[in-house]
């Protein structure tokens, strides 16, 4: 961070703006998370109202550097003269004025939000994050891609007997077990192998198709 030799009427109106400054409202939508987020817009609106009555002003200055990430250098300068400044970078995910855009516009914000102390939630960063099209990312499909666990043969004989008797699987109930017991010829219990629960499932799909 950079400022000038002295901040303390900048500190002290700081100070005072913050303390009637709202949340920033989340007015936008993201569908690609399903949720709302306060976007650039509502995190000014929440501050500006009470950084211009303390005498405070934002000024925000987009570049790039020689590795081509964004640079976003936000000042905040109190009317005294006294200043002082930060620089956020990013790296847009294409070299295209869309990525570019939607880097500034995300460094900006969150730039902004830190500066004044603005509370708010994080945003669209799909367009920033390289998902502007509302595609997810390569992690997200190679968890989407991966199956559900299949339950074993002794969880899903274990549903099946709550189904018949109206209760969940429990060792003060192994006497309405008795008829399965007695039509697959092995104990059905908690403790059986997953031998006898493939045999017990054999015999209870059997039936139920019949």
């Amino acid at each position: 961070m950079n400022k000038s030799e002295q901040i303390n009427e900048l500190a002290a109106a700081l100070a005072k703006a913050q303390s009637g400054m709202k949340a920033a409202i989340k007015d936008s939508s993201n569908p690609f998370f399903k949720s709302n987020y306060a976007d650039l817009a509502a995190v000014w609106d929440a501050c500006k109202s009470q950084l211009a009555a303390n005498g405070l002003a934002i000024s925000q200055h987009p570049a790039t550097d020689e590795h081509g990430n964004i640079l976003v250098e936000t000042a905040l300068i109190h009317s005294s003269g006294q200043w002082m400044s930060s620089t956020l970078a990013m790296k847009p995910v294409k070299n295209d004025p869309q990525a570019f855009g939607s880097a500034i516009t995300y460094a900006r914000r969150y730039a902004l939000a830190a500066v004044v102390g603005v509370v708010t939630e994080d945003d669209d960063g799909n367009h920033a994050s390289g998902r502007a099209d509302g595609k997810p990312s390569h992690a997200e499909v190679a968890k989407a891609a991966v199956p559900p666990k299949q339950p074993t043969a002794k969880e899903r004989v274990f549903k099946i007997i709550e189904e018949r008797i109206g209760e969940k699987v429990a060792a003060d109930n192994a006497a309405k077990w008795k008829p399965i017991i007695a039509a697959t010829g092995v104990k059905v219990s908690t403790k059986m192998t997953d031998d006898e629960a493939e045999k017990v499932l054999f015999v209870l799909e059997t039936e139920a198709a019949a």
